[in-house]
């Protein structure tokens, strides 16, 4: 996904900013990717016993290529996975955490657009569920919380690791470089 995904969404992202992709044509190739990812994501299958982990875009977010791409990475790395989709409410997050008791939470901001919604979640969350991992992930991920990884395989496999770990409560105390996409 980071090698071929990420470049040609780069590339449909500056057509359509230049004005050689219309709107439609921008949606209908995302449109097509999207199914392509939904289909990635059921096939990989969903873990019973692998460690637990909720994914879903902030409030107002609607891109969520990346961040769907980033969930399918992680169930075909035996993790459980449930995807929640794009702009998801701050109620709907903090309900989802206490009904679904992930190990880890991940907040997709794929635009820095998406940064002050991001972080109302983030902070819902640590207050709601504070023993589950909350990270975010993103161009608008919140400063701290940032998931480690400079392509969405080294985030995944940083995430991975981290949840081999024992969960002691986390401060949030700095988290290392910004993850690409999720």
């Amino acid at each position: 996904m980071d090698e071929w995904l990420t470049g040609a969404l780069d590339s449909i992202g500056q057509g359509w900013a230049a004005g050689r992709l219309d709107v439609a044509q921008e949606h209908f190739i995302s449109a097509g990717v999207m199914r392509r990812l939904a289909a990635a994501f059921d096939a990989a299958g969903n873990s019973r016993a692998g460690r637990h982990v909720v994914i879903g875009l902030a409030p107002g977010a609607t891109h969520e290529i990346a961040t769907l791409a980033f969930a399918t990475m992680l169930r075909r790395r035996g993790l459980r996975v449930t995807y929640l989709g794009p702009d998801l409410p701050v109620t709907s997050w903090v309900r989802a955490a206490g009904e679904a008791r992930p190990e880890a939470m991940v907040v997709g901001a794929p635009r820095v657009a998406d940064a002050d919604a991001a972080q109302e979640v983030v902070h819902a969350l640590l207050e709601a569920a504070p023993h589950t991992r909350v990270y975010a992930g993103g161009p608008g991920a919140t400063p701290g919380r940032e998931l480690t990884g400079t392509t969405l395989a080294a985030s995944a496999d940083w995430l991975e690791d981290a949840l081999s770990v024992p969960a002691v409560r986390d401060t949030g105390s700095g988290r290392g470089s910004r993850a690409v996409g999720a």
